[in-house]
């Protein structure tokens, strides 16, 4: 879990910083307990729309949902005993997803995250048939 604080606790926010800085700052409270690579790739996605031309206008969208799967009889992955099945649930599993929008030209961008060991293809491959019929292509 990751906990934002300021170095100085009296220290706020002013007009003169960027609000780039206030969505980052938005982004890391939503999704504090995601993985260290999701607020990693999320942070590199708001510098890089910072360095974009001011007269390009972006839509950001973020989404979180539960993926969590059946609570017993499923195979660890190689994590304990090869015939071991658990048998409970101890943590939720979500799907956080990222979608950048240029207005403009309405090209999109999408970074999704999930708390599993791998997707298959076959999920990874419907998904994107169904985004491209939902979007035309």
């Amino acid at each position: 879990m990751f906990n934002i604080r300021p170095q100085n606790p009296t220290s706020t926010l002013t007009q003169s910083q960027p609000s780039l800085f206030k969505l980052l700052l938005s982004v890391l409270m939503a999704f504090r307990r995601g993985s260290f690579w999701t607020i990693f790739l999320a942070l590199h996605l708001v510098l890089v729309l910072a360095a974009t031309p001011t007269h390009a206008r972006y839509n950001i969208g973020l989404g979180k949902a539960d993926i969590t799967g059946p609570a017993a009889e499923v195979v660890m992955m190689g994590y304990a005993d090869t015939n071991q099945k658990s048998a409970g649930l101890l943590n939720r599993q979500y799907a956080r997803a990222f979608v950048i929008e240029n207005s403009d030209t309405d090209d999109r961008l999408l970074l999704v995250n999930c708390d599993v060991l791998a997707v298959f293809q076959l999920v990874h491959q419907e998904v994107l048939r169904q985004l491209k019929t939902k979007y035309n292509g």
